[in-house]
């Protein structure tokens, strides 16, 4: 197996002034908030983020494709990213030097790179991994995949050993998957409408049973010590608007998923995923604050 390394392009300086951007920009708005539930929230997802940008800071540094007869493999940070390719079923594949022109699905992209997956005109859903604008697209049967190595023509002349033509093609979003035909994502639904009813209704439960005390706080800092108290009635109506919150943003997040399903059914997880973080956020603030007052 042959390995090759892929062009260094500017990719990584470019996630990396995202992520300088973004910090700082948080770090600036927590300043200047100083409410618990928000100021949870912006953390949880501070750290998603930071993760998934150092991530792929490092995946685009340490990218490489190792190539034999029978497949090509992409891989990153050692082999915690690996992506294999089997060559028999590549059915076409074309060569491109010209800007990169798609709609981002999620990652990171300008006109001289793509990390993630995207939608390329004429061509389809296409995994990308093109640390510069010099690339070679392959066709698969699943979904396309953009490398950029050093060497493209000795790429092509693989695919032209193997008889796999070469030129652009067409892709049928048509006949794509439906979304609620996934056994996977039913399974989050419930999990989600499930979670957002239990910290629904166990204020009104524990409410009903006279167990809350008689004042509660309606407003903590981000230090956890209450800014306004009120009656345990106004606390469990601010719990009711918390729930009915997190069911709009789960019936966005659904309607989100299902326009995207058509174009790659990863990209449509994403979204329900985020809709579980925060109502998963919400759940466990209430239980710390029902535990710290009763």
């Amino acid at each position: 197996m042959s390995t090759y390394e892929c062009k260094k392009g500017v990719g990584h300086i470019h996630i990396l002034l995202i992520a300088l951007m973004w910090n700082i920009s948080i770090i600036l708005l927590m300043g200047l908030i100083d409410v618990y539930e928000i100021v949870t929230l912006i953390k949880v997802f501070l750290i998603i983020t930071d993760i998934y940008l150092g991530f792929n800071i490092i995946f685009i540094l340490t990218m490489k494709y190792s190539i034999d007869d029978e497949k090509i493999i992409i891989s990153g940070i050692g082999n915690v990213k690996r992506v294999i390719i089997p060559i028999k079923d590549i059915t076409s594949y074309f060569i491109s030097r010209e800007h990169i022109s798609s709609v981002k699905l999620y990652g990171f992209s300008t006109k001289k790179f793509a990390i993630g997956r995207f939608v390329v005109n004429k061509i389809g859903t296409t995994r990308m991994f093109a640390t510069c604008h010099n690339l070679i697209y392959l066709k698969t049967d699943e979904v396309n995949y953009a490398i950029s190595p050093e060497n493209l023509d000795f790429i092509a002349g693989i695919m032209d050993k193997h008889s796999i033509k070469s030129g652009k093609w067409e892709y049928d979003y048509e006949n794509n998957s439906k979304l609620h035909n996934k056994k996977k994502f039913v399974i989050f639904i419930i999990v989600i409408s499930a979670l957002i009813f239990i910290f629904t209704i166990t204020p009104l439960i524990l409410y009903q049973a006279n167990l809350l005390p008689k004042e509660m706080p309606l407003t903590l800092n981000s230090k956890f010590m209450p800014l306004i108290m009120g009656t345990s009635k106004q606390f469990v109506s601010k719990q009711l608007i918390y729930g009915i919150i997190n069911m709009g943003i789960l019936l966005c997040m659904f309607f989100a998923a299902f326009s995207h399903i058509k174009y790659d059914e990863k990209t449509a997880y994403i979204y329900i995923y985020v809709s579980f973080i925060i109502a998963a956020v919400f759940f466990f603030m209430q239980v710390r604050i029902i535990f710290q007052y009763i």
